[in-house]
């Protein structure tokens, strides 16, 4: 079975060759991989080192080898964005008193643990970044999309998700896994602009804290 017809099966309550570990985009779990702390100790406990799905940096190497050895099925999401180039929100980061305290030029303040991104924690939102009517047209000013995909565009890719599907022998809209915690977690890469790029699917995740 494929990951669609599996998931078609479960969700009917019909027989399936074994039922997989679902993620949902915003709501992946361990379907994708995990962080490397959580990765060196299941090889530590026995899982195979070749096995992938090793988060470093908020990127994850070898999922493939994850979803085959785990059995689990990631989230799914278009492969195309519809619109980008927004200016994005700058901010920088510094380390004090053991924590990494990042300042947003739109005056916000978060503070997270050194290394969260290996061991992931959530931060301390000590000054959001909307806090009033001020703030919410900065931010909508440098989140706004410049650039859109032409209609014609639009179309030839939708198309692509329409087509027969090689392996089915039977028409279903064809999908392309997604890494929804990399895009999830990308904003928190602090330090660095966002800007328009030659991939608009890179410029839909902007700066963020």
């Amino acid at each position: 079975m494929n990951d669609r017809e599996r998931f078609v099966s479960v969700a009917r309550g019909q027989a399936t060759d074994y039922v997989p570990i679902f993620g949902f985009p915003g709501a992946p779990g361990m379907s994708w991989g995990c962080l490397r702390t959580t990765h060196e100790h299941l090889v530590a406990t026995g899982m195979p080192a070749h096995v992938g799905g090793c988060y470093e940096n908020w990127r994850c190497r070898d999922v493939e080898s994850w979803f085959r050895y785990w059995g689990t099925t990631g989230p799914i999401d278009l492969d195309f964005g519809l619109a980008w180039g927004a200016e994005g929100i700058r901010s920088t980061s510094r380390e004090e008193d053991g924590y990494v305290i990042i300042e947003g030029e739109d005056g916000s303040v978060t503070r997270e643990v050194i290394g969260n991104a290996d061991i992931y924690t959530m931060p301390e939102y000590r000054v959001y970044p909307v806090r009033d009517r001020a703030g919410w047209e900065f931010r909508k000013a440098r989140t706004t999309p410049r650039q859109f995909m032409s209609r014609d565009d639009m179309e030839a890719n939708c198309k692509r998700f329409g087509q027969p599907h090689p392996a089915a022998g039977h028409s279903h809209r064809q999908h392309v896994r997604h890494d929804p915690l990399a895009d999830g977690r990308r904003g928190r890469q602090h330090g660095a602009l966002r800007r328009s790029g030659a991939d608009p699917r890179h410029d839909q995740h902007l700066a963020r804290t």
